[in-house]
């Protein structure tokens, strides 16, 4: 993984740790929505999927466990040549899928 990569997802650990209400529990085995607003702060229009991906990755271990529960992420360019360049993710708790079921936990050593 790229430097720039990892410490980009380091900062969204960061921010993701500092925006959640200490006071209210926070399911991290639930299943997410993901909306991802971007401002950019030029011209060049940036890879939204390698955007999104460094975000989910970024916030996984601070609200959730693995980004595998989040609903396709839904990125969107609000604004280019913006003055103060950031994403805005937003993230909701959704029911499971239809016909999703918990597997059973696996014992160690064997079948």
């Amino acid at each position: 993984m790229p430097q720039r990569t990892k410490s980009y997802e380091g900062l969204v650990f960061r921010s993701a740790l500092s925006a959640l209400d200490r006071r209210a529990p926070w399911p991290k085995d639930a299943w997410y929505r993901c909306e991802i607003a971007l401002y950019t702060k030029d011209r060049r229009i940036p890879d939204t999927d390698n955007v999104c991906k460094a975000i989910l990755d970024g916030c996984q271990g601070a609200l959730w466990a693995n980004d595998k529960r989040v609903s396709a992420p839904h990125p969107t360019l609000v604004e280019v040549c913006s003055p103060e360049p950031r994403a805005v993710v937003t993230v909701t708790v959704v029911e499971p899928p239809t016909g999703w079921v918990k597997a059973p936990k696996r014992r160690k050593g064997g079948v």
